[in-house]
């Protein structure tokens, strides 16, 4: 493989993005963030490739 066919790894970044999903005053992860931020690009990702599709 040449140099320039290597990616980085995105799972060490997304891990540490979701460490951030956090209540300060609690120390709780919130479902709200995960909810928000992860379920919200998901579901309007799905819309447009089943419209598109």
């Amino acid at each position: 493989m040449a140099t320039g066919d290597l990616k980085p790894d995105p799972r060490p970044i997304i891990s540490a993005h979701h460490r951030t999903y956090i209540n300060v005053a609690t120390g709780q992860r919130r479902w709200q963030d995960y909810a928000l931020l992860d379920g919200v690009p998901v579901v309007i990702a799905a819309l447009l490739l089943w419209k598109n599709g």
